[in-house]
């Protein structure tokens, strides 16, 4: 990243155009400076500087493209810490700031806010804040001061901290020469030392998007209370446990796995269906009779057969069941829409990307001969991932595997269509009161 680089990033994750027209907010940037001013409620202006002199002295090229400062002796990355119904600062001054030694292995730790190195790095990779247009959010976490019109200087590195003031890192400060896996091992080890013994449940961050998860909303459906009918219908109660158990959760791995077995309660009631279906057909064919005792043996056969080729390419018969229950209750018009209710871009990536993790394939909803199947694929493979997520097993790792941290980004965009489609099922298979 160059000077002009780092510009252009600045501009960009400061959402610098959005500001021409409010006179608080001022700024300039060209060859040699960057200068943003912010005028508070109390007059007083906060101006913060940077010269290109500067940048070329201070920022380091890291030589990678990942969200970490790795050298010989220094390791930098992001941790995220998670509580799903309150405030998690008052967890994190239990850690912030104190700095743990090894000194057998001549190893620091420390959890504090960023370096300038990892502040840089963000603005490398552009990183953005949380809020949209933070500049106008500054005076809430400025403190009023005494002394109007004054004007207090700052560094562009104090603004970035500023807005970044929710990113968290783990720096490793060591006395020998470690290369990034071993940085790794030792930043695990230590995540996990402190949840062991605190009970704060930190972990370390490996994606871009996550750096900021608490704050992301995953709210699937906004109704406000007063809007909700009372219930008209009777839902089966082992159905509305696992749907229960989905919505308590901010873990896609659980929600996805709850869903599906809402949709796996049905499997052997569709499936024997379908025999019974086969067996039908040939019962009531006008060269059937029960006296030809060749014609029972055929039937006999057609059964243990269908049996045998289902075991064979489908694991025993879940993925074809999974098709037939997804035939039996899903309105596929109805499906699309529902799908662009909740996110009206995710109709097209199921329609044309894969799962990376799990291999599954594009729904391809012009395919309407095969939508049934491919619906069905996508979602079986992704559940075999996360099922065997843990397996040594070769094979299992060639049809892929899940990876929860790495991967937790894709799963939660397949959330929406299984969670649609056991909505669907549990709906189908009410009672009205």
């Amino acid at each position: 990243m160059d000077w002009y680089c780092f510009c252009d990033n600045i501009k960009e994750i400061l959402e610098l155009d959005k500001y021409k027209r409010f006179d608080a907010i001022n700024w300039k940037i060209d060859d040699k400076n960057i200068i943003i001013s912010i005028e508070l409620d109390d007059g007083i202006i906060l101006e913060y500087s940077y010269t290109k002199n500067k940048f070329l002295k201070e920022y380091l090229n890291n030589n990678n493209n990942e969200l970490s400062i790795i050298y010989k002796n220094y390791y930098e990355v992001p941790i995220s810490i998670k509580n799903e119904h309150f405030p998690i600062m008052p967890r994190y001054d239990r850690v912030i700031g104190k700095e743990y030694s090894d000194d057998e292995n001549e190893l620091k730790y420390k959890i504090d806010t960023p370096s300038n190195e990892f502040l840089f790095k963000m603005v490398e990779l552009k990183i953005r804040p949380n809020a949209i247009m933070m500049l106008r959010r500054l005076p809430i976490f400025e403190k009023m001061r005494e002394g109007k019109g004054k004007i207090e200087k700052k560094t562009i590195l104090d603004l970035l901290r500023m807005v970044y003031r929710d990113c968290i890192t783990l720096k490793i400060n060591s006395i020998h020469v470690q290369d990034k896996i071993m940085f790794e091992h030792l930043a695990d080890a230590f995540i996990f030392s402190i949840n062991y013994n605190m009970d704060i449940g930190i972990r370390q961050t490996y994606d871009l998007e996550n750096i900021h998860e608490r704050r992301i909303n995953t709210r699937f459906r906004n109704v406000e209370l007063e809007k909700i009918s009372a219930p008209k219908r009777i839902y089966k109660k082992e159905l509305v446990e696992q749907y229960n158990m989905a919505s308590i959760t901010e873990d896609p791995f659980i929600q996805y796995l709850c869903y599906y077995h809402i949709l796996e309660h049905f499997y052997e009631h569709v499936y024997k269906e379908q025999l019974i279906t086969i067996v039908k057909e040939q019962l009531t064919m006008p060269n059937f009779s029960i006296k030809k005792d060749k014609e029972i043996i055929k039937l006999i056969d057609r059964i243990k057969e269908k049996i045998k080729v289902d075991k064979q390419n489908f694991d025993g018969d879940e993925l074809e069941s999974l098709e037939l229950v997804i035939k039996k209750y899903i309105d596929i018009d109805s499906l699309q829409s529902k799908i662009e209710e909740n996110n009206d871009q995710l109709v097209d990536y199921y329609d044309k990307q894969k799962i990376n993790f799990s291999k599954g394939i594009p729904v391809n909803f012009n395919d309407k001969e095969n939508l049934y199947k491919n619906i069905a694929k996508r979602i079986y493979s992704t559940r075999n991932a996360l099922v065997h997520y843990k397996s040594n097993d070769f094979t299992q790792k060639e049809k892929g595997m899940y990876r929860p941290f790495d991967d937790r980004p894709e799963l939660t965009k397949e959330v929406p269509l299984i969670r649609i489609l056991a909505e669907e099922v549990i709906i189908k298979n009410s009672i009205i009161f």
